[in-house]
Formats: C-alpha cells, sequence, structure tokens
C-alpha cells in the first residue's frame, strides 16, 4: 500500500497546496517590500522638510537682531534729516556761510581724509 495511486496523489496534491501557500507569501511579502519602500520614502520626505523649518527656525532668532539694528539705522536717519534741514534752514538766512563756522567747532570729517602715507585722498 505505501505505493499505491492514492499515496502519489496525496503527495501531489500536498506539493501543489505548497507551493499555492509559497506564491500567496511570495506575494505578500512583495507587497510589504513596497509598502515599506513608500513609508521610506516618506520618511526621507518629512526629514528634509523638518530639517528645512529647523534651518528656518534658526535664522528666526537672528530677526531680532537684525530688527534692532534696522530701528537704529532709522533713528540715525531720522537724526540726520532732521539736522540737514537745520543746516538748510541756517545756510538760507546766514550771509557768512560758511565762514561763520569756527575751524575749531568743525567737525572732524570736515577735513580731508589722510591716507597711509600722510598725503590727502578722495
Amino acid at each position: 500500500m505505501p505505493n499505491s495511486v492514492e499515496t502519489y496523489v496525496l503527495w501531489g496534491i500536498a506539493l501543489l497546496i505548497a507551493v499555492a501557500v509559497l506564491a500567496v507569501v511570495v506575494l505578500i511579502l512583495r507587497i510589504i517590500l513596497g509598502t515599506a519602500a513608500l513609508i521610506d520614502d516618506g520618511a526621507k520626505e518629512i526629514w528634509v522638510v523638518a530639517k528645512n523649518d529647523a534651518n528656518s527656525t534658526i535664522h528666526l532668532a537672528l530677526l531680532g537682531r537684525t530688527n534692532q539694528l534696522v530701528a537704529d539705522i532709522l533713528e540715525a536717519g531720522t537724526m540726520i534729516l532732521h539736522n540737514a534741514g537745520r543746516i538748510a534752514q541756517h545756510a538760507q538766512t546766514c550771509q557768512g556761510c560758511p565762514k561763520c563756522v569756527p575751524a575749531s567747532t568743525a567737525p572732524p570729517f570736515s577735513q580731508p581724509l589722510q591716507g597711509p602715507s600722510g598725503d590727502a585722498s578722495r
């Protein structure tokens, strides 16, 4: 009875079922690998976006200093504009300008600039 036709048929059916199960397992594993690759691509994209956001956040801290510098420049510009207006008003009414300003009170930048060798440069 060990070599009967029924034994061969049962073995054949068992092998066919094993091949079918193996095919289903291979199919499921391929689906899992494809899904894992999609998840990996998504994680890489999230990493890049998060890195860019973190980089932008670092630069936000510098904006406070930039805003302070801009405010200082605005204040200095306002003072320059105010003083320029005063100078223009004075120049319109003064007959002796610029000789009316004594040399000792003239600002240091009214003197020619000295180059490295001591000569006046422009």
